[in-house]
Formats: structure tokens, sequence, C-alpha cells
């Protein structure tokens, strides 16, 4: 779990409020949902679950979505 949790820490959110609730998907497991009734709640509730996503990844031996920060990093190195 700890090396899930340091994967899916990198993840991007895309975060909107609606109703006064906040709401948030993962980027990179757009599958992957969380909400809550303030901010810090919410960004807390998707990271457990974007975290519980890629440690079930790992576990039954499937790849896990690089996070789009390294991606992005490779990329740069490589071109220039």
């Amino acid at each position: 779990m700890k090396r899930a949790r340091a994967i899916a820490g990198r993840y991007r959110l895309t975060l909107w409020r609606e109703d006064g609730h906040w709401y948030a998907v993962g980027v990179e497991e757009p599958g992957t949902y969380g909400d809550g009734r303030t901010l810090v709640q919410c960004v807390r509730d998707v990271r457990d679950a974007l975290a519980a996503t890629v440690a079930y990844l790992i576990e039954t031996g499937q790849p896990a979505v690089t996070p789009l920060i390294d991606q992005e990093r490779g990329r740069r190195r490589r071109a220039g």
C-alpha cells in the first residue's frame, strides 16, 4: 500500500464544486472519484480511492498508470 500511495499521490486531479459539495476525479485513473464537504476532505477521499485502485493493480500484476508529471519529465529530458 505504501508504494500505491506514493504513485497515487503524484496523480493529477480534476476538482469541481457543485451545490456546496466538492468532487474530484483522478486524471490518470478517470474511473476513480472522491467527494467531500470541504476541499481537503475531497482531496483526501480521492487520494485514498486512487491508492486503493493502484494497490489492486499492483497486487494483480497489472501495470499502474505512470503519473503524467513523470511522463512529462521524461519527454523533456529526451528532447533536451
